[in-house]
């Protein structure tokens, strides 16, 4: 179940991230002056999205004690 948590916090921070990517792929289709405070929004909730994840992964990690098999999260495995 620890691993789920972190797993998907994970993805949704990544998932973020690729808002911003996909949203760069319409610049010179939309007027220039929305499409940039659109991209400055999609960044800057990327770049929270990312804080967050470590803030809440780490809080998990210091509850449960569990790391994360990836390695992403406290300590790896056999470590």
């Amino acid at each position: 179940m620890i691993q789920h948590f972190y797993d998907a916090h994970y993805e949704g921070a990544e998932q973020a991230r690729g808002f911003v990517s996909q949203w760069k792929t319409l610049e010179g289709h939309l007027d220039p002056q929305p499409y940039r405070d659109i991209l400055e929004r999609f960044e800057y909730q990327a770049g929270e999205a990312g804080k967050w994840r470590d803030v809440v992964c780490n809080w998990i990690y210091g509850l449960s004690g569990i790391p994360d098999q990836k390695g992403r999260v406290g300590k790896p495995n056999g470590q």
